[in-house]
């Protein structure tokens, strides 16, 4: 963490860290004549949880975050044409293909086009090399 410290991840991440830390606070005063569920969440595991699920979730749908089951097995390559599509009429999600894939090659899509910090701070990993990586 010291190497990012000087760096826009390391401040965002504090700043997501204090978001979330209020939502955890928030959510203990809500909950807080309800202490068989409020009486063993912590802080620590409220963050380790609230990592797991925004890493999976997609923004795809009018009705905001989505878990789509499957989805989150796919990884990301910046330049492939592969992609989730919603289609909140019929609650349907899925996978358009960008080619065709040989039985057991691995199918990859694009989260969308992201800096390397995007990439480390929403999905939890970074590209060796990353066209939309910026020098500012």
């Amino acid at each position: 963490m010291e190497l990012l410290r000087s760096s826009s991840v390391f401040h965002e991440s504090v700043q997501n860290r204090n978001c979330i830390k209020k939502e955890f606070l928030a959510l203990i005063s809500a909950l807080k004549d309800f202490t068989e569920i409020t009486g063993s969440l912590e802080l620590e595991k409220f963050m380790h949880s609230y990592g797991v699920v925004g890493s999976r979730a997609w923004d795809a749908t009018k009705q905001g975050l989505s878990l789509i089951p499957f989805a989150d097995f796919f990884n990301h390559d910046g330049c492939s044409e592969a992609c989730l599509l919603s289609d909140d009429d019929k609650e349907v999600s899925e996978v358009i293909a960008d080619r065709n894939y040989a039985p057991g090659e691995e199918v990859l899509i694009s989260y969308g086009k992201f800096s390397n910090a995007t990439l480390l701070l929403d999905f939890g990993f970074t590209l060796p090399y990353n066209p939309y990586d910026q020098v500012g």
